[in-house]
């Protein structure tokens, strides 16, 4: 008796569809990519024709985690705040005011600084960054 053995012929495995697929995504990037040219934008901080702001005197107002004020270090309630604005200001026009708070002031008490000080002239303070330990 004779048994004949079935021998399984190896799966060939075509590249073809392979390839093609690739192709369409190619093409399918290819068409969706925006090609767009990204332009900058020159900015002229420092024009001859303009005058330069020289900060002669300026002022440091903290405002800490549990609502204090500090003006230069020395705590102060709102309304003392409200009147060395008015004060510096009145003296100096230029006088700057930089508002620090801490990170974890609160926004609407960082807020409501800036409105203060920005009440007095809007080129008058600026946000500064809480120092990170």
């Amino acid at each position: 008796m004779k048994v004949d053995l079935v021998t399984k012929k190896a799966a060939v495995i075509s590249l073809t569809p392979l390839i093609d697929i690739v192709f369409i995504l190619l093409v399918f990037f290819m068409l969706v990519t925006n090609l767009t040219q990204f332009s900058s934008v020159k900015l002229n901080l420092n024009p001859d024709d303009e005058e330069v702001l020289e900060i002669k005197s300026s002022s440091i107002i903290d405002i800490k985690k549990n609502g204090d004020l500090y003006h230069n270090q020395k705590k102060v309630v709102l309304e003392e705040l409200s009147s060395i604005i008015e004060e510096r200001i009145s003296s100096n026009s230029k006088h700057v005011f930089f508002v620090q708070p801490e990170s974890s002031a609160t926004l609407d008490q960082t807020l409501s600084i800036l409105d203060l000080v920005a009440q007095f002239g809007p080129q008058n303070f600026s946000l500064l960054q809480d120092n990170i330990n």
